[in-house]
């Protein structure tokens, strides 16, 4: 598929979405935006226009997927989370939002992507990407998920959301874990930590 194939779906994405009622907004420069971008930057719900989406989602280049991922992070999108889940299967060397897919898919929270998110979390070729969904790994209850979240406390581009997904995971094995956990004082980890005990002994009544 030429590149030029590949741009026409994100274009024949932006016509069909203003023809399906998606409101004409205008951004700071005066012109009118483009219906995904109302759609990111307005609050206004995707859902009446999902399957207009996922049409043309999946045929999308990399960079321009990622965008769509803004457009589908809210609760509800559960017809979304194969192609997000997708996004990370397609992943190659391209300098791309990934961070906004794994937020989408934190704020979706279908529960029947909890074990493909839980390998995710476990690739830290996927870097920063992961942060959000160390809070999946914490709903989901999974003893896999809490090991993922104890051998990321390793891995400093998630620590500080691993530390809080423990502490939202509830389990006491985490308390001595995290007293035990070298942390800066005054950092964002720091202040996690603090705060992940506190809700760990309440939990726990220690």
């Amino acid at each position: 598929m030429n590149k030029n194939a590949v741009d026409l779906y994100m274009d024949l994405l932006e016509q069909e979405l203003l023809n399906a009622g998606v409101p004409l907004k205008d951004g700071k420069d005066g012109k009118p935006m483009s219906p995904t971008s109302v759609l990111v930057n307005y609050g206004i719900s995707a859902k009446p226009y999902i399957h207009i989406i996922l049409k043309y989602a999946p045929r999308l280049k990399l960079r321009n997927k990622t965008w769509i991922a803004r457009c589908l992070t809210e609760k509800g999108c559960n017809q979304a989370v194969p192609f997000l889940l997708s996004i990370f299967n397609d992943l190659n060397s391209e300098n791309i939002d990934l961070w906004a897919v794994g937020n989408a898919l934190y704020k979706i929270d279908d529960k029947t992507s909890y074990l493909p998110i839980i390998e995710i979390c476990k690739n830290q070729k996927y870097g920063t990407s992961r942060q959000m969904l160390m809070g999946t790994l914490a709903k989901s209850k999974d003893p896999e998920a809490y090991k993922v979240l104890v051998d990321c406390l390793n891995d400093k581009t998630v620590c500080g959301h691993a530390i809080e997904g423990l502490g939202k995971f509830g389990s006491g094995d985490a308390i001595p874990i995290l007293e035990n956990l070298s942390v800066e004082k005054g950092l964002y980890e720091y202040k996690a930590r603090e705060t992940a005990l506190k809700r760990l002994k309440r939990k726990n009544k220690i």
